[in-house]
């Protein structure tokens, strides 16, 4: 199944923008019922949303709408102009750009405006509808009515507990279930085995000592740097033309060995060239890197509280972000090269829809948008934004910052891959800083996780393909009906608290306190229990100290403020610290009801703004 990704970008007058993001507004973040079911019903778009970018300068901004669906981006425009054919009118008026709506002329004119992205030079210079950008798929080869059925399928056997659980074997198991499919004629769909790229196992690791991108010279050189050839070229095809005008009696074979001598020369100049190229280009990266300054501008406490109000009302959620480009060519180039080199090194080393080793991303794509300094980013994940950018963070910062460090404000970075994202502080702030409120978004699929998408083409994948008594088993094991051995406790899932920490001080309290609205007698109080706090190095984990007793203390953000913090000083802060637990935004990602029906503290109505918790060796010491 081929997937399209659509980019469709449009310039307009800025002052018009406000009137634009209200129309693109009521279409819905998540979509209206009415958006969601003209998509749902045809079946093709996986993700699309629509949004106002701003632009270089004052005067224009662009609205984007991206997608990705099923087909081509032919007929996912189509199915789009059709699906949302008033809706998208609305906008389209309120930006003032005077094109009929009429489905199939909606349609016509959205391909006009779309873009191909790429890396290579008709990219760079945006010839024939191209852009510099990077297309990202985490579902290779899987189409929106595969999902669903997919997912249907893995609900219907997962409520067969009675075979599933039972105590036959698990290739007994396995046939018995598909005893039971062949039954219903719909579900015979099942039993035709379809590629699943995403299930495949990572490559096999790479000769040691092999140079890493020695293998991806000659694709570079063809697509990045085929314009630094033309010298030596010109210099072989005219020192071939003069080897035949000097020689104009000697034989065919003289000539040949001329020219022949020339390519030599010619590939050495072009090795000088390229070495003294790549060695200035270092050079000149090294002097940027060390002119970055690091921006420690906190995050505004607002925009990102709006931006949180959208998050983990699903499962998936949307990353949007513009970043604007540092000035100059030579980021231009870095960026490109970034793209084109993730493109061509992770199939190397990284399963089908991963990147590196990430495996949570549906869809996402990058985009330098054509005659602006706008870097945009969208990312269709699965899980809350803390949670993604962590794994940025963690696992794959070389990738990330290798891109974003060619835009401004990123965390100082080293020969454009090292350090940048490892800053995890900075980092956090910095994309909640880049993040772009988005006014419209579609998923096709929302409450399915990628890992689940995986899983529910493995059971597909096994009522198909398995044939041994080993392969049932792996396939049983999708629905968790192997039982885990009597005593076995699952570690990756507790905290690590429980495994050390202040092990050894077994009496324990927390205390939820409310300050007076007095930052006097706020003070006074903390400075009071001051003496009895203790930190981590003392009776810690593995500490060689043994202390009777641990006081630690913790305040919320309206607790900092029952001391005097002033507004700038709590600015300074997370917006996540700053917006609280029970922010909306904040209580989906947790996973917390929108009511606090039954809370007898921490809701709105009833806040915290100090914790305590003490531990002690004995009752009587806590008391």
């Amino acid at each position: 199944m081929a997937q399209a990704f659509a980019t469709v970008a449009v310039p307009f007058a800025a002052a018009r923008a406000g009137a634009v993001e209200t129309a693109i507004a009521a279409m819905g973040n998540p979509a209206t019922e009415e958006c969601r079911r003209t998509l749902d019903a045809d079946a093709r778009v996986h993700f699309m949303s629509l949004s106002v970018v701003p632009d270089t300068g004052p005067e224009r901004a662009h609205l984007v709408l991206e997608l990705t669906a099923d087909g081509s981006v032919a007929d996912a425009l189509a199915a789009v102009a059709n699906a949302l054919n008033a809706p998208l009118g609305r906008v389209i008026a309120a930006a003032g750009l005077g094109v009929a709506t009429e489905p199939a002329t909606l349609a016509a004119w959205l391909l006009r405006h779309n873009l191909t992205l790429g890396q290579g030079w008709a990219a760079a210079f945006g010839l024939g509808g191209q852009a510099v950008g990077l297309p990202f798929c985490g579902t290779p080869a899987m189409s929106v009515t595969r999902i669903r059925q997919e997912r249907a399928l893995a609900e219907r056997i997962g409520a067969m507990d009675e075979i599933l659980f039972g105590p036959a074997t698990p290739l007994e198991k396995l046939n018995a279930v598909r005893v039971r499919l062949r039954a219903d004629d719909a579900q015979r769909w099942a039993f035709v085995a379809e590629p699943a790229p995403f299930l495949d196992p990572a490559p096999l690791e790479r000769e040691s000592g092999m140079p890493r991108f020695l293998p991806l010279l000659p694709g570079a050189l063809r697509t990045l740097f085929w314009p630094f050839l033309i010298v030596p070229l010109a210099l072989w095809v005219l020192f071939g033309w003069l080897a035949a005008l000097m020689l104009p009696g000697a034989g065919w074979l003289a000539v040949l060995a001329w020219i022949v001598i020339g390519f030599v020369v010619a590939v050495a100049i072009s090795a000088a060239l390229g070495a003294a190229a790549a060695a200035l280009a270092l050079r000149h990266l090294h002097r940027l890197e060390a002119a970055d300054t690091a921006d420690d501008e906190t995050p505004d406490a607002a925009k990102v509280a709006t931006i949180m109000a959208r998050e983990s009302v699903h499962t998936q959620n949307l990353l949007a972000s513009v970043s604007t480009m540092k000035p100059g060519l030579f980021r231009r180039m870095t960026l490109r090269a970034a793209f084109w080199l993730i493109v061509h090194e992770n199939p190397r080393v990284s399963r089908p829809g991963f990147l590196g080793t990430m495996g949570v991303i549906h869809f996402a794509r990058w985009v330098l948008l054509p005659g602006t300094d706008k870097l945009c980013f969208w990312s269709n994940h699965t899980g809350s934004w803390e949670s993604y950018v962590e794994i940025f963070i963690q696992q794959e910062g070389e990738g990330v910052t290798s891109i974003w460090s060619n835009t401004r404000g990123f965390p100082r970075t080293h020969n454009l891959f090292g350090l940048g994202a490892q800053d995890g502080d900075r980092l956090r702030r910095w994309a909640r800083r880049q993040q772009h409120p988005v006014g419209f978004w579609y998923a096709a699929y929302p409450d399915l996780t990628l890992e689940r998408i995986r899983r529910n083409a493995a059971i597909r994948q096994g009522i198909a393909a398995a044939v041994t008594d080993t392969d049932a088993a792996d396939w049983l094991a999708c629905f968790g009906a192997q039982p885990r051995p009597a005593g076995t406790l699952e570690a990756e899932e507790i905290p690590t608290l429980l495994f050390g920490g202040r092990g050894h001080l077994a009496h324990c309290a927390c205390l939820a306190l409310r300050l007076a609205d007095d930052p006097e007698r706020a003070r006074a109080w903390l400075r009071g229990i001051a003496p009895e706090i203790t930190y981590g190095h003392e009776g810690g984990f593995r500490s060689a100290v043994r202390l009777d007793r641990a006081l630690a203390v913790a305040f919320t953000a309206g607790g900092l403020r029952k001391f005097g913090f002033a507004a700038t000083d709590l600015a300074t802060f997370a917006p996540a610290f700053q917006n609280g637990m029970t922010s909306p935004g904040r209580a989906r990602a947790l996973g917390d009801p929108e009511t606090h029906e039954g809370w007898l503290w921490g809701h709105p109505a009833a806040p915290v703004d100090v914790f305590l918790v003490l531990y002690a060796a004995e009752a009587a010491v806590l008391d």
